[in-house]
């Protein structure tokens, strides 16, 4: 039995699969399980001689967790896969706006201020305004100098590398 992915400590969110193959001499399917944290995940998973099969990620805590699979051949003849540790990743990125409070009164030298963060990283940060959308840093600055004068209205999208999204 060998695991495909996620690779060794690996950080993946809910929408990354695990995926593995076994190998048998002479049968044609093996019946698998996926244990994860040593605890059985999903059972009777058919898997066709070396074929990969794909299964979606657990719902657990977010956090390190150690994933195997196991399989029986028809004979009886058990298979175990090495065990890999991945670490799952529920929260999506923090947006921040430091300066100034939401619905402010500003003049044309105020300077909107961000901070965006993320407890595994940032994949992209997009300053959205009027249909623009312009890539920017997790700490920037926006110059309204140009602005007209009343309401704006924009946004500050983020996403991290496994996909958790945040908008504000």
């Amino acid at each position: 039995v060998t695991l495909v992915s996620p690779d060794d400590n690996a950080v993946i969110g809910l929408s990354q699969e695990f995926s593995f193959f076994s190998a048998d001499n002479l049968a044609k399917t093996i019946t698998c399980s996926i244990y994860i944290d040593g605890i059985e995940y999903r059972t009777d998973i058919e898997a066709p001689n070396m074929a990969i099969v794909t299964i979606p990620s657990a719902d657990l805590e977010e956090g390190e967790h150690a994933w195997e699979v196991r399989c029986i051949d028809p004979a009886g003849w058990i298979g175990i896969s090495a065990a890999r540790v991945y670490d799952l990743d529920k929260t999506p990125p923090a947006i921040v706006m430091k300066s100034p409070e939401n619905n402010s009164i500003i003049a044309d030298s105020t300077e909107l201020e961000f901070e965006v963060t993320d407890n595994y990283g940032l994949a992209s940060i997009l300053f959205v305004r009027d249909g623009n959308e312009t890539e920017v840093e997790a700490d920037f600055t926006v110059d309204v100098s140009d602005w007209p004068d009343g309401p704006s209205e924009f946004a500050v999208k983020a996403e991290d590398p496994v996909g958790n999204q945040a908008e504000q």
